[in-house]
């Protein structure tokens, strides 16, 4: 079975290279899927022409999105409606889109698949350390408002330091 892999290697990569599913070229050379992805899983032209035809099929998808699209705008640009039969067939195409991004995206990651996006934030808040200078200066502001002026005592007196001398 595998013989006939080898003898249609041309053919088989045209058609995966042109869109076709690995299910269908299998079906008509008459041998199971398996067979070919096996014999071809490290063939770099196997795995460009899956490549190619993952791209295909996803511009083959949004192109049928588009015409329906088009449907729905008339000769002045204006949005209509379209009929309910037109607005089945644009879910079902929207849904044939989806299933060939998630083949992409699955298949080729580094293609096609979403791409992460780590955002570290390390910001400062300056309004603590205003809060700690500004406070710091304050404390400083009142210790030289209350530095004695010459010719009085160092120490303020309190109420018993003035009893006790009175006698």
């Amino acid at each position: 079975m595998t013989a006939i892999a080898l003898q249609h290697r041309d053919q088989i990569l045209e058609k995966i290279a042109e869109g076709a599913l690995l299910q269908s070229v299998a079906d008509e050379l008459g041998i199971v899927p398996s067979q070919i992805s096996r014999h071809f899983a490290k063939d770099p032209h196997y795995l460009q022409a899956r490549e190619i035809g993952a791209g295909l099929r996803l511009e083959r998808s949004y192109s049928r999105i588009e015409e329906l699209a088009d449907l729905g705008v008339n000769e002045e640009g204006e949005i209509v409606g379209l009929t309910q039969e037109q607005g089945n067939l644009a879910r079902v195409r929207e849904s044939a889109l989806r299933a060939a991004q998630w083949f992409a995206e699955r298949e080729f990651p580094d293609r096609w698949g979403g791409k992460p996006t780590v955002v570290i934030n390390q910001g400062i808040s300056v309004d603590g350390i205003l809060d700690e200078l500004t406070a710091g200066l304050v404390d400083r502001m009142r210790v030289v408002n209350e530095v004695p002026k010459a010719g009085t005592t160092s120490c303020p007196t309190t109420s018993m330091d003035a009893e006790s001398s009175d006698e």
